[in-house]
């Protein structure tokens, strides 16, 4: 490739990053926003993705940086810039420095400095993302929020209070969010989760999760990374019953309020065994879910299937087995739709 081009294709890139870094401004990522920025709706991913779909470049833009970011690697950055384009943000509405107040607020950097740097390397990540996107379906699934669907929630008459597990009626998942991370040693070594809640009686103060670990693991720790802190612990009388840990809030929400947060589920062997799938299942009623395994380079998995069971089937599928492919960048997910609190939703692989 010759000197010219690649300096073209730097420029290019330094003109994209500049613009994706004045979205934060004012109202965050918005549709009004990206408008203002040709460096990012005309790009050819966000013009051929319009005309597949039959939806706007500005419309289209906001949902593929919007999944980007909720993908972001390394994790450590990706709250500062949610917080910064306002997504998933649960915080009083406002300018980019009131977003940063909440963040800071909220268990996020003190010093402001260090919030535009997390906000700057991970809208450079963004960016060269942004570019490299090939194949838009596999690698970013169904990126568009649902519009058409709605669940009807549970009537519930009072929330519950920090000092016992939450009632999961109290909310109505908007989009969950479940990453496992495999290391080398083709075991789980962590959990991403992430949530869009919104309350379904006012006084909610907190969400609960439970402790589901692959075999041969448990959770060692929670790590709350935005939208609240690590409360209390419970373990339960019955042998066969997982723990169950709240993430308390920073305040109570009122009914219909929405609420993001971000956290890691971290694990400890309890004996040295390859994982060969795992299952999610929804505790709460769930417009939608992505289920991801995030595979190590050095480990690549084969004959990787989804299918959905009863919990106390598994890992018998109640239908067929579909197969899944693994995408660049060594991983696998599932999107669901309206998944059934009654029904596990499992991948599992073999090893090569």
């Amino acid at each position: 490739m010759s000197e010219v081009r690649v300096h073209e294709q730097s420029e290019s890139l330094d003109r994209l990053i500049q613009a994706l870094k004045k979205v934060r401004i004012g109202g965050g990522l918005t549709e009004a926003a990206v408008a203002k920025r040709p460096e990012i709706t005309r790009m050819a991913v966000i013009l051929n993705e319009a005309d597949r779909l039959g939806r706007s470049a500005e419309e289209v833009a906001v949902a593929m940086l919007r999944a980007l970011v909720r993908q972001l690697e390394p994790i450590k950055f990706r709250p500062a810039l949610s917080t910064a384009y306002g997504v998933d943000y649960s915080g009083p509405p406002g300018s980019l420095m009131r977003r940063r107040g909440f963040y800071s607020s909220t268990g996020g950097p003190v010093d402001v400095s260090t919030i535009i740097d997390h906000e700057n390397r991970a809208i450079e990540t963004v960016a060269r993302r942004l570019r490299q996107l090939d194949d838009v379906v596999a690698e970013l699934g169904d990126y568009l929020d649902p519009s058409a669907h709605e669940l009807i929630p549970p009537r519930v008459l009072a929330p519950t209070s920090p000092d016992e597990p939450h009632n999961p009626d109290e909310f109505t998942m908007l989009h969950q969010e479940t990453w496992y991370v495999l290391d080398a040693n083709r075991m789980a070594t962590h959990c991403l989760n992430s949530a869009l809640a919104e309350a379904n009686v006012s006084g909610v103060t907190g969400v609960t999760s439970p402790h589901i670990a692959p075999p041969g693991t448990h959770v060692a720790r929670y790590e709350v990374l935005i939208g609240g802190v690590v409360g209390r612990t419970f373990q339960s009388s019955v042998p066969t019953a997982v723990p169950l840990t709240n993430i308390e809030f920073p305040r109570p929400l009122r009914k219909g309020e929405r609420h993001y947060v971000l956290y890691i589920m971290h694990y400890v062997h309890d004996e040295r065994r390859e994982h060969h799938g795992i299952a999610v299942k929804p505790a709460s009623p769930t417009l939608s879910a992505r289920l991801r395994v995030q595979f190590d380079p050095s480990a690549t998995p084969v004959q990787i299937r989804w299918f959905a069971a009863l919990a106390e089937h598994l890992p018998a599928a109640s239908g067929r087995k579909q197969t899944l492919t693994l995408n660049k960048g060594n991983y696998v997910e599932r999107v669901l739709r309206s998944p059934r609190q009654d029904t596990a939703y499992a991948i599992e692989w073999a090893w090569e």
